[in-house]
Order: structure tokens, then C-alpha cells, then sequence
């Protein structure tokens, strides 16, 4: 048996492993768990349904947060420890706006039903668009000279974590606070399915992180710059990323064959990726253990 065929069936078995190990933690859940605290979904189906909605928006909300973390570091691999940092800082930038507009509410905040949905959107918006900014300015003075040392921007960016946190904890304090939601938002809606009385902001969020995920897939899958994305990937995946050059190659030869046959197919790949061999090459014979995107 070759290697190849080896690694194949290996992939298959653990697939099939997974696959059987999911169908037993679902029977369980569903008919078998005895004893707990809820018991069998077929017992309790209201709570499970609860329990399941419940995981399923706080999974869209950890998407929301992860994927520009990922996108990141998956395609010039900068290694940016001060992701959180900078969605706290968001956060804590468009909760200062909305209660400048609005007011500073009672000793707990804002109710909703002081706050409108231009007092929400507002204030989300400008604060991202603001930590954009400062992201910005990060990977242009400490990020850019370092690109691809990856043990030196981790601590740059640790670094910048703990400064950052430790100017928004003498600012803003070391109380949690929310941000209100709108009141059009902050209310139960009816699911019409084991009378379910769901909070409409939870569905809100799930909402927003489907629609984010649909746009990144059709960034990535439908434009020219995505294509990019995946060839560069599939070239130089784990280990490296490419220089401005390098990816020029790629954007030539894929908009060449996008203007022939309106996709890009696997004929489009071939002179993509001698490009972009050419390229590594010609890094190589310079000595140069890695190349990067500048």
C-alpha cells in the first residue's frame, strides 16, 4: 500500500470515527441522558430548544469575533494578540457615544426605552470604524518592518494588549457595563414552535453573524481579490506569505483567464502558481529564508 493511499484511508477512518462519535453524543442527548439536570430532549423539548438556540447565537457571536482574527492571520500571518483589546475598545468607544447622545441613564445605564435605533447604530459603526483606524496605525508603525516574525509581534502585540488595557481600565473603570440595545430590537417575539418566547436581540446577533459569514464566503469565492486569497494560499500554505510582486503575478494571471472564460477554473491556477514559483525562485537564489507582504 503507498503512502498516499495510507494517509487517505487514515483520513476516512477518522471521519468516520468523528462522524460515529457525534451520532452517539445525539442519541445520548436526545434519549439517554438520565439523571441530568434536564434530562432527555424528548423529555424537555422547550429547554432543549432553548439550550440549542442559546448556543447557536453565542456561536455567531464568537464567528463575529474570530473572523477577522483569522482572515489575519491565515493570509499574511500577523499574529495580533491585541484583537481583544481592540473589540473592548470598540465597545467601550461606542458605549461613550451613545450616552453622550443620549445621557447617562440611571446608576445602571441606559434602559431601552431611551434609546432609539440611531443611537445604536451610530455609535457601532464609529467605533469600529475608529479601532479600524488604530489597527491601522499599529501595522503600519509596529507590524510592517517585522512582517512574518511571528515571535516578535506577539509580544508586540501582548504588549500593546496590556497597554491598552490598562488605560481602559483607568478611563472607563472595571465595572461591566452594556451598551442599550434599541427598542425595537430589545423585546421576546413568539417562534410559534412549543411556545418558545425568544428575545428578538439574540436573533439580532445571529442574524448579523450569518450575514457577515455570507459576505466574507462571497468576498473569498466571487471576486477577483479572494481568488487571490485562496491561490496565494494554496502556494504557499503553511509556511509563507508573498511579497506585493508576488501577488501581482497572481492578480495578472488570474484576470487574464477571468477575461477568457468569466471564472476562474483550475486552467487558471497553472500559470498562477508558476508565477508564482518563478517569483519564490528568484527569493531564494537571494538568500532570503522568507518573503512577505509589504
Amino acid at each position: 500500500m503507498s503512502s498516499r493511499a495510507l494517509v487517505r484511508g487514515l483520513r476516512h477512518g477518522g471521519l468516520g470515527l468523528t462522524l460515529v462519535l457525534v451520532l452517539l453524543m445525539v442519541v445520548w442527548v436526545l434519549f439517554l441522558a438520565r439523571g441530568t439536570t434536564f434530562g432527555p430532549a424528548v423529555d424537555n423539548p422547550k429547554d432543549f430548544l432553548i439550550t440549542t438556540l442559546n448556543g447557536v447565537t453565542a456561536a455567531g457571536l464568537y464567528f463575529v469575533v474570530a473572523s477577522g482574527f483569522t482572515l489575519i492571520f491565515g493570509l499574511m500571518r500577523v499574529v495580533n494578540m491585541a484583537h481583544g483589546a481592540f473589540f473592548l475598545l470598540g465597545g467601550y468607544i461606542a458605549l461613550k457615544l451613545q450616552r453622550h447622545w443620549v445621557g447617562e441613564g440611571a446608576v445602571f445605564g441606559l434602559t431601552s426605552d431611551q434609546v432609539n435605533l440611531r443611537n445604536w447604530v451610530l455609535p457601532t459603526l464609529i467605533g469600529a470604524l475608529l479601532v479600524g483606524a488604530v489597527g491601522l496605525g499599529m501595522q503600519q508603525a509596529f507590524l510592517r518592518w517585522n512582517q512574518g516574525q511571528e515571535l516578535r509581534q506577539a509580544l508586540i502585540t501582548i504588549a500593546i494588549s496590556i497597554i491598552l488595557a490598562d488605560q481602559m481600565l483607568a478611563h472607563f473603570g472595571g465595572v461591566a457595563e452594556d451598551i442599550a440595545w434599541p427598542r425595537d430590537f430589545d423585546k421576546f417575539v413568539n417562534l410559534r414552535l412549543q411556545g418558545i418566547q425568544y428575545t428578538e436581540t439574540r436573533l439580532i446577533i445571529l442574524a448579523i453573524a450569518l450575514a457577515i459569514g455570507g459576505a466574507l464566503w462571497l468576498w473569498l469565492k466571487r471576486t477577483r481579490t479572494g481568488m487571490v486569497i485562496r491561490y496565494v494560499r494554496w502556494l504557499i500554505a503553511p509556511q509563507r506569505t508573498v511579497r506585493r510582486w508576488e501577488i501581482s503575478a497572481f492578480r495578472v494571471a488570474a484576470d487574464t483567464c477571468a477575461r477568457v472564460r468569466g471564472r476562474i477554473d483550475a486552467s487558471c491556477g497553472r500559470p498562477g502558481a508558476a508565477a508564482g514559483v518563478v517569483m519564490q525562485m528568484r527569493s531564494n537564489q537571494q538568500n532570503q529564508q522568507y518573503t512577505y507582504v509589504h
